[in-house]
């Protein structure tokens, strides 16, 4: 796996195998991406995802009387993707927010992209070649995703 961070301070992953991209996963976690940010080219085999990423690694900003934590916009790509199945996804919903939970890969030959309200997108593979570049550089955001808030 190739880690590094760019001189702007801009993580860039490339994952080539199922231990590199839970390390993906992690990072896209609680990502948002509107339904019209994301592109199967059946020709390029290519699967392309633009993230609005919240920054789990970056330790929150505490001033005295707020907390900032920050977001990114990354881009994700697939390659060697043949097929893309959605489920969960209506056509007539082009503005809807996608919130990723997690990715995986399962049975041999498939990627896992898990979303809330149970939406999944299941890439076809010839092979895991993922990349992961944030874009630009991070803005504040008073939000931190909680996964406990509705639980009773």
């Amino acid at each position: 796996m190739e880690f590094f961070l760019e001189e702007d301070d801009h993580l860039k992953l490339k994952a080539h195998d199922e231990e590199h991209l839970e390390l993906i996963s992690a990072c896209i976690q609680d990502a948002l991406v509107p339904l019209s940010c994301f592109h199967f080219d059946k020709e390029e085999q290519s699967f392309k995802m633009l993230l609005n990423r919240f920054q789990w690694e970056k330790s929150p900003i505490v001033l005295p009387a707020e907390t900032f934590y920050l977001r990114t916009h990354t881009a994700l790509l697939f390659e060697d993707v043949t097929h893309v199945d959605y489920r969960g996804i209506a056509a007539d919903h082009s503005l809807k927010m996608l919130n990723i939970l997690m990715l995986y890969a399962g049975k041999p030959g498939f990627i896992h992209i898990l979303c809330a309200e149970g939406i999944v997108i299941r890439l076809h593979i010839n092979k895991i070649s993922c990349y992961f570049h944030d874009l630009n550089d991070p803005w504040p955001t008073h939000h931190r995703p909680d996964h406990f808030t509705h639980v009773a």
